[in-house]
């Protein structure tokens, strides 16, 4: 049987190559290369189109031409990673920065004065610009006045006289937000850039406001964020005597509030003053107003109390109860609804049939809560 003989040399030939490579491997001590790719003038050489393991430490992607080294060579880069073309991808440790195209992401730089931190260099960087005004501003608490720009998140402004001025909205763009305070008691105001426009130019005393720029880059939307307004005043264990006045019916101030056992309740958006025994009702619409009161007084005597606003009574906020016995406690309470303009006042008062009777109050409670306008 004979012995076919195979006079093809591909097989050799391939095999050759093969060797050639692995003697590439083992004498290019130069680049330190494992190069694969492209040969060039009877082998591969070190512009071939893959090298991983070069002096320089880097992996390169391309076409191994000298002549665009966009493509994957090293020429000019100590030790990177290079994708793409005209617009390369970079990996670098060296100078710890990756690009993008033409955007550039290297270490963070420092924060400025505006609450800015900046990825890059100044021409071509990432910045959370964009995000800061809603979630990584600045808390800013400033006395008479301030100027708002991009960098702020929340404001809160003391003085009694106290101004916000807005940046402009095309500066900021829309859906930039701000939350603002203001806390004095005397002159508020918000006043936006040029022709624009804001929501609330006179904002109330102690409310929170989010103020957001609109999508049309000439106005403010304002929603108000500080939940209800409330306030109230109370006493409890009370024991000091207020006398009736001389005339009959006439309604006097109760007056048990500005006592050692008067408190100022709880208050939100309305002013509690036991010491003057009111409730200051600091933002304008309607109150839900409630009071009631347990107390001793002159035997057989008829009490009515009432509750006004600005001085005027409140017309259905009342109640009559007559005392048979002194030493009985008698109790009662109303409940009803009235308008009020921002800063008037709201107290309660008591008149009896006789004159000068004894009204003794142990308990009462006075409060307020916003309705709406």
């Amino acid at each position: 049987m004979g012995v076919g003989v195979d006079t093809d040399p591909e097989g050799l030939e391939r095999s050759a190559t093969f060797n050639a490579l692995l003697d590439n491997l083992a004498t290019d001590a130069t680049e330190g290369l494992i190069p694969f790719g492209k040969s060039g003038g009877g082998g591969l050489t070190d512009d071939a189109g893959l090298e991983y393991g070069a002096a320089t430490g880097q992996l390169l992607l391309g076409d191994g031409s000298a002549s665009n080294p966009s493509y994957g060579r090293k020429t000019g880069t100590t030790g990177g990673l290079y994708f793409s073309g005209n617009d390369p991808i970079i990996a670098r440790n060296g100078s710890a920065v990756m690009t993008f195209g033409s955007v550039i992401l290297a270490r963070a730089t420092a924060s400025d004065s505006a609450g800015n931190r900046d990825f890059g260099t100044a021409a071509n960087r990432w910045r959370y610009a964009g995000l800061k005004g809603v979630a990584f501003g600045k808390v800013n608490t400033a006395s008479a006045s301030y100027t708002a720009d991009v960098g702020d998140h929340t404001v809160v402004l003391t003085a009694a006289t106290a101004a916000l001025v807005l940046p402009a909205v095309a500066t900021v763009g829309g859906g930039f937000e701000l939350l603002v305070k203001f806390e004095g008691a005397t002159s508020r105001t918000i006043t936006p850039d040029g022709a624009e426009t804001a929501d609330v130019a006179s904002p109330e005393q102690d409310a929170w406001y989010r103020l957001i720029a609109d999508t049309d880059n000439t106005n403010w939307r304002a929603v108000r964020v500080d939940g209800s307004v409330y306030s109230e005043i109370f006493v409890a264990a009370g024991s000091t005597t207020q006398v009736t006045n001389g005339t009959t019916l006439t309604f006097d101030v109760i007056t048990g509030f500005n006592t050692a056992q008067g408190v100022n309740g709880d208050s939100n958006g309305a002013t509690p003053v036991k010491a003057s025994n009111k409730i200051t009702l600091d933002k304008a619409g309607v109150y839900s107003i409630h009071f009631n009161c347990s107390w001793t007084g002159t035997t057989n005597e008829t009490y009515t109390v009432a509750a006004f606003i600005g001085g005027s009574e409140i017309s259905g906020a009342c109640f009559s109860r007559k005392i048979g016995t002194g030493t009985d406690m008698g109790s009662a309470s109303f409940t009803a609804m009235a308008a009020a303009t921002a800063g008037q006042d709201l107290d309660v008062r008591v008149k009896a049939i006789g004159t000068s009777s004894d009204f003794i109050p142990a308990f009462m409670n006075l409060n307020a809560v916003y309705l709406g306008a």
